[in-house]
């Protein structure tokens, strides 16, 4: 199956969000995307490589659940051991990897952490936030469904740019915006391995959704 770009409303123009905190990797001997004769940026952004296993399909189930349900492929180097991996991919380069992980405990109200990693086996190209007990301050989550295609979206603003991580049926991928200008955008090379509904609860919301806040609850909206 051909993989798409993101063009529903979540993964449109955007307003970046504000630089909440530098993130390890920015400004450390790592570049962005150097422009293209039109334009277009052909490198990823700055941004470790995981082996793709497959752990869930949608096996007939109903929409709402597919949501919320593991996609597929599992990660050789994880999250940390007191973390879980609430999405992973391979991007289509076969080299970078897209990841967030955060610290569960029930006991103390759910999700107490939540970061963002891209890199390779070799090198881990930017964390963000460097206080992983940050992220749900930092990173705020919309989703909606387009038709039946069910769409996710987690962003964040680091060092004047916004990336945007996102899900759009069985594929995702992550962009990077200077203000209103996409400069780039990784798409995963599988299918991703991607708990939505957790990373709604380990994130705060993104009021700048098309739905507002109807577009951060546990029901997502249906763009008609």
């Amino acid at each position: 199956m051909a993989r798409r770009t993101c063009t529903s409303s979540l993964c449109g123009e955007i307003t970046p969000s504000p630089p909440l905190q530098r993130g390890r990797g920015q400004g450390e001997g790592v570049s962005h995307p150097a422009p293209l004769a039109n334009g277009a940026r052909a490198a990823p952004p700055p941004h470790p490589a995981l082996s793709p296993t497959c752990v869930g399909e949608r096996n007939g189930l109903g929409l709402l659940a597919f949501a919320a349900m593991l996609l597929c492929s599992s990660p050789a180097l994880a999250c940390g051991s007191d973390e879980a991996t609430l999405f992973s991919c391979m991007a289509k380069d076969g080299a970078h990897v897209i990841e967030l992980c955060a610290v569960r405990d029930d006991a103390a109200g759910g999700f107490q952490t939540l970061q963002y990693h891209y890199g390779t086996a070799d090198k881990a190209e930017l964390t963000f936030p460097d206080n992983r007990e940050d992220g749900k301050q930092a990173m705020s989550f919309a989703h909606a469904f387009d038709g039946d295609t069910y769409v996710w979206s987690l962003r964040f603003g680091n060092d004047g740019y916004t990336y945007r991580v996102f899900g759009m049926g069985e594929d995702a991928g992550v962009e990077v915006w200077k203000k209103k200008k996409r400069l780039t955008q990784v798409m995963c090379g599988e299918r991703p391995y991607a708990i939505a509904a957790d990373i709604r609860k380990a994130s705060s919301c993104d009021l700048a959704n098309p739905f507002g806040k109807d577009g951060c609850g546990e029901v997502p909206p249906k763009r008609k």
